[in-house]
């Protein structure tokens, strides 16, 4: 009797394409996730085509939407490959320590990642054509701390072997909610029991084309936008005033774990006016979402991802 899979045997690959949907020679990193739903979506279509009869005429196929997110582990490692998928390129500094600075830039590169299924014979589904649409993180509490990011793409193939048979298997180095600091205005501030944000590509979803087999042509980049929110502890009113005035600030948040540090910074942003609300007996709090953007800061970039490891390279 066959064996059902098992999700723990399953592995995920990714790797960067020479051009959108097209990889001479694919080369693969071994990526550590807790879940990825990355899939193909195709509706059977209905149409109005009568027979003499009360009895529907066969339908046809809608588009193929592939899509999906992948939930992974913050890491001083694989992270950069995440990065590098929703920025580009970083700039690296240092001899060991390096220092990889990643920025917004005008194009984002596209990526296959192949999923391994762990049947008794195993298959590999070739996902091509994919960008990173969205990446968001939740910080605070005492839970695992993860990221999710949100996928997009054009085909999805399946073969009995692997694109990459020899893929880099790179070493886990997690981060911790406990290993975070958040600044604002360039000032720690201890008074955040919870923080959020979220880098939307503003991707272009809508290029299906004659010839690509009802399956998206491209994918092209558009406006990037970065919001968030965090909650804080009402000590004082400065964070309120802020808010009210809309005076501009920053905020940045860090994870170090030795050598290993991984830092998201928010030049220019506003907070929202929201609150605050008598909802008890209890310390009261307040969230305050926030919106960033690029006006004159010489960073000349919405927002700012500093990874320090141990890799040379992305």
């Amino acid at each position: 009797m066959t064996k059902q899979a098992r999700g723990y045997k399953a592995t995920l690959m990714l790797g960067f394409e020479d051009s959108y949907g097209v990889t001479a020679t694919p080369v693969g990193v071994m990526m550590p996730i807790n879940t990825c739903n990355l899939k193909p979506s195709r509706k059977k279509n209905t149409g109005g085509t009568l027979l003499g009869t009360r009895n529907p005429a066969q339908p046809f196929d809608g588009y193929t939407d592939l899509g999906g997110a992948a939930v992974v582990p913050v890491d001083a490692l694989s992270m950069g490959y995440w990065l590098k998928a929703m920025f580009g390129a970083p700039v690296t500094t240092g001899t060991g320590p390096y220092v990889h600075t990643f920025k917004v830039g005008d194009e984002q590169p596209s990526l296959f990642l192949e999923t391994r299924v762990p049947t008794d014979v195993p298959f590999y589904l070739l996902n091509k054509g994919c960008k990173v649409s969205k990446f968001s993180m939740d910080v605070g509490g005492d839970g695992e701390l993860l990221a999710t990011v949100d996928l997009m793409g054009s085909k999805q193939l399946k073969g009995a072997t692997s694109c990459d048979s020899t893929p880099e298997a790179v070493k886990f180095a997690r981060f911790s909610n406990f290993q975070a600091t958040l600044k604002e205005g360039g000032q720690a501030i201890g008074v955040c029991p919870s923080f959020n944000f979220s880098l939307d590509a503003g991707l272009d979803g809508d290029a299906f084309c004659i010839g690509e087999g009802g399956a998206r042509g491209d994918i092209s980049e558009g406006l990037m936008t970065v919001s968030g929110s965090l909650t804080a502890l009402l000590k004082d009113a400065a964070l309120l005033d802020k808010a009210m005035n809309s005076t501009e600030t920053s905020l940045e948040l860090s994870f170090t774990a030795g050598t290993n540090i991984l830092t998201f910074t928010f030049n220019e942003l506003q907070f929202e006016l929201t609150g605050p609300t008598i909802d008890g007996p209890k310390g009261m709090r307040c969230e305050f979402a926030w919106a960033a953007y690029h006006a004159d800061h010489a960073a000349s970039s919405v927002v700012v991802a500093t990874l320090t490891n141990t890799i040379a390279t992305y």
